[in-house]
């Protein structure tokens, strides 16, 4: 008995799978410039709240418990969950209670009669109540390595559901940020189309004193409509924003509009986080972490398919041909039955079943391996961004100094008849155009800081 467990416990480990992986590659430092955080920061769950903006916070409740996509996620980890239990199942006896009536009828043989033309068919009845028991010994732990990889299974769902999380208030932290930006470049244009529609009006009384020409009033009502096309065009974007807002949270996007507000004014600190770090804090890392497991366990499953299996099957009961005998102690029945079964010839399945979890395997490795250098690449280009995000919004905030003083010298100018209006048009078209551009880089630096709190992984 010792030497059958002894090879038992042998057999079974020479059958797992155990493959050589190539180690990943972990940076140990950021290549992009990090931002500096206070020693004392501490890193809030909830990264929307550090804006401090209201609105965005209920739109983020609202969007955790509408939407339609975690909804989605949960249900996922629901059926994860159950295909543990069915498999952890098979690890477990089966109790059957089996209740059956059979009549048979059939030809006796004539020679018990003493005349060989005799026939004669008699008809057999059988009532049976038998409690069925059944047991397949799992010595080489192929049912155990199916529950491990339905657990990695489920892990990699949760996993799944925490990247649905993410991804879920990122985007809706970026669509509201995006829709505040166009409602700032609207109202500052609005503004400007009441300045034009003034030039148009004062042009147009200059012109009748005889003191300008057509082209001016032409000019003016030419920048005047390119405005109004410009307000139309971010209206159109701003709709587009508010309905990507409504699907989000899950609110039909006809009924819904959202509460006036303002463009956050400051960028919050982030937290600091080394490059291994982000191994742990991405959840679409340790998803395809624990499908790789699975898939490793799925080997394994079909290496020990190459192992005879052991059902162990009992039945105990009462059977009798008398109903009015069935309870009686002489109707009682047993049996049992040990079974060694090994395929021999199956042309060929069990080696496809094997070749398949193997590429399946690589599949899932490979996939963990371009999740890791993805996220990567990720925090890469959003530090990129927050950094060149700054240093261009310092050049355009000096650039909208010089344009607003340009277009002030050339007004006084006009006003003194040294130059012509159209030299004071293109001075404010470019102050119009350089603040429009200043407020997009404002709301394209906030856009950044939140995509690097995406690639750094959420802490929920």
């Amino acid at each position: 008995m010792r030497w059958l467990c002894a090879i038992t416990l042998f057999l079974a480990g020479c059958r797992s799978y155990h493959p050589s992986l190539p180690e990943l590659d972990i940076p140990t430092q950021w290549k992009e410039t990090y931002p500096e955080a206070s020693q004392a920061y501490n890193e809030k769950n909830r990264f929307w709240e550090l804006f401090e903006d209201p609105i965005l916070n209920a739109l983020e409740e609202e969007a955790l418990a509408g939407s339609f996509d975690l909804q989605i996620a949960a249900s996922r980890i629901d059926q994860a969950r159950s295909l543990v239990l069915r498999d952890h199942s098979e690890r477990l006896p089966k109790v059957d209670l089996h209740a059956s009536f059979n009549q048979d009828e059939m030809l006796l043989n004539p020679r018990n009669f003493g005349s060989p033309h005799h026939v004669e068919r008699v008809k057999q009845e059988q009532y049976s109540l038998l409690g069925d028991f059944s047991y397949e010994l799992d010595l080489w732990g192929k049912f155990k390595a199916k529950e491990q990889s339905a657990k990695y299974q489920l892990d990699a769902t949760e996993w799944e559901y925490e990247f649905v999380y993410q991804t879920l208030v990122t985007d809706v932290a970026l669509h509201y940020l995006s829709l505040r930006t166009l409602e700032e470049e609207i109202d500052y244009l609005q503004q400007a189309v009441g300045l034009w529609e003034d030039r148009v009006h004062l042009n147009q009384c200059r012109v009748e004193a005889g003191l300008n020409s057509e082209i001016d009033v032409s000019k003016a009502q030419l920048e005047l409509a390119l405005i109004q096309g410009e307000i139309i065009e971010l209206r159109h974007r701003h709709s587009l924003e508010e309905n990507a807002l409504a699907a989000l949270i899950g609110k039909p996007a006809p009924s819904w509009k959202i509460p006036p507000g303002v463009l956050p004014k400051n960028i919050p600190d982030l937290p600091p986080v080394l490059p291994s770090e982000i191994l742990i804090r991405r959840a679409d890392i340790q998803s395809a972490l624990a499908k790789v497991s699975a898939g490793r366990s799925d080997v394994n499953v079909a290496l020990r398919n190459y192992f005879p299996s052991l059902p162990l099957t009992t039945s105990l009961g009462l059977s009798s041909p008398f109903i009015s005998h069935f309870f009686e102690w002489q109707a009682r029945y047993w049996g049992y039955a040990l079974n060694l079964l090994q395929p021999l010839f199956d042309g060929g399945k069990r080696k496809s079943e094997v070749q398949q979890t193997k590429a399946r395997f690589a599949e899932y490795f490979s996939s963990y391996q371009k999740t890791v250098n993805q996220a990567f690449k990720d925090v890469e280009d959003a530090l990129s961004s927050l950094h060149y995000l700054g240093l261009q919004l310092e050049a355009q905030n000096r650039a909208a100094l010089a344009a607003s003083d340009t277009y002030c010298l050339s007004e006084e100018q006009f006003k003194t008849g040294l130059i012509s209006y159209l030299l004071v048009a293109d001075s404010r078209n470019t102050s119009i155009s350089v603040d429009r551009q200043t407020i997009a880089l404002k709301g394209q630096r906030l856009m950044a800081w939140v995509r690097v709190m995406k690639a750094i992984g959420i802490q929920k």
